[in-house]
């Protein structure tokens, strides 16, 4: 009768369509609070449900060729309306998939309502990662409030649907890369809101990759010119990912020193020092010294952590790092060219070897005793 009706009265195709979704997201509003209030049930199913393909239909016709995009605002309003209905009728016609219905109607009318402005990507990646931010806050709240479990799943699918909606009007900006940054913050987030609402811990060891994703995406824009901004990023949340699942299996008593855990470490350490130690080669000392201090903050960590390898990896790559310091500066004084010069370099260089070796083999006691001493020490350590 409605669509007679509009068919009689000559309404432009346009119009049509979008006061046909808001009249029947109103309708769809209207069953949800008669089911709310306590009405007959029937009825709002039956005009609820035939009200909600309406809404649905209209909101397809505005993809017609000819139809402005402007109409789609009032669509959009038809859906926000038909999505409370849905939410206010979970609860009284006991239909669980109403609210995952809401959810979904709720993404669809933030996105006809940015078709019908129309918003740029910019406005569109800001204002979904701004929802999604939402969504995920009220998962976490509601979860823990045992006494509103039924809409954590709507807020989540609400979250991971404006996280797609970020990270596609991200890549569709490329190559400006600066909206990518909140994308994959909202990611971070989203993976926070599953670990919690399925009840998953080892996702959680996730978390950091997107937020090294974020830093890259940043840094690829701000600062260039220094591998550093990149290496050790990546080194820094492969080690938290590491410390995450240990931390995550601790708990459920399984294995810490697994060998996924270790490549991680492993992996980790040598992005984090790789870049500094190569610089200091090809560049200068200095970043030596760069790469002095980062030993000595992965030497601490595994000391505090009472990790062995985190406590050898960084006194080594301390020790490489001070011998670059001292090696490099000395490369130029070398003599390139031939004659006696030459002969007494390397002779000072052999005496320098025999010496060393005279010492070493008269120390060796008390090298076998330190790495002894050391090994009491560690006995208990990973």
């Amino acid at each position: 009768a409605g669509v007679s009706g509009l068919a009689w009265g000559d309404v432009p195709a346009g119009p049509a369509a979008g006061m046909s979704g808001l009249a029947a997201g109103a309708v769809v509003l209207l069953a949800g609070a008669a089911a709310r209030v306590g009405l007959p049930r029937d009825w709002a199913r039956v005009w609820g449900g035939a009200a909600l393909a309406a809404t649905a239909a209209a909101t397809a016709a505005l993809a017609v060729p000819g139809v402005p995009a402007g109409e789609a605002r009032l669509a959009a309003a038809g859906l926000a309306a038909a999505a409370i209905g849905c939410g206010l009728a979970a609860g009284p016609l006991r239909l669980a998939l109403l609210r995952e219905t809401a959810a979904l109607l709720t993404v669809a009318a933030g996105l006809v309502l940015a078709y019908g402005i129309p918003a740029g990507l910019t406005a569109l990646a800001w204002s979904a990662t701004v929802a999604g931010l939402a969504a995920g806050g009220i998962v976490l709240v509601l979860w823990l409030r045992p006494a509103a479990p039924a809409w954590v799943r709507p807020a989540l699918l609400v979250s991971i649907a404006a996280a797609g909606v970020a990270l596609g009007a991200g890549l569709a900006a490329w190559p400006d890369r600066t909206l990518l940054v909140p994308a994959f913050v909202l990611v971070a987030v989203v993976i926070v809101a599953l670990t919690v609402s399925l009840h998953r811990p080892a996702m959680v060891a996730a978390t950091p990759l997107p937020l090294c994703a974020a830093w890259l995406a940043y840094a690829s824009e701000a600062m260039t010119g220094q591998p550093q901004w990149f290496t050790v990023p990546v080194g820094a949340a492969l080690l938290a990912v590491s410390v995450l699942l240990r931390s995550v299996r601790r708990a459920g008593g399984g294995p810490l020193a697994a060998p996924d855990v270790i490549a991680l470490e492993v992996t980790g350490m040598v992005l984090i020092m790789g870049a500094s130690l190569v610089q200091c080669v090809t560049r200068g000392p200095f970043y030596g010294l760069i790469g002095v201090g980062l030993g000595l903050v992965l030497a601490g960590w595994g000391a505090l952590t009472r990790v062995r390898r985190r406590l050898a990896g960084g006194t080594i790559a301390f020790l490489v790092s001070l011998l670059l310091v001292i090696a490099v500066p000395l490369v130029p004084l070398v003599p390139r060219g031939g004659g006696a010069v030459g002969w007494l370099a390397l002779a000072g260089a052999g005496l320098v070897a025999i010496v060393a070796a005279a010492m070493l083999d008269a120390t060796r006691g008390a090298v076998r005793r330190g790495v002894t001493r050391l090994r009491d020490l560690t006995r208990d350590w990973e």
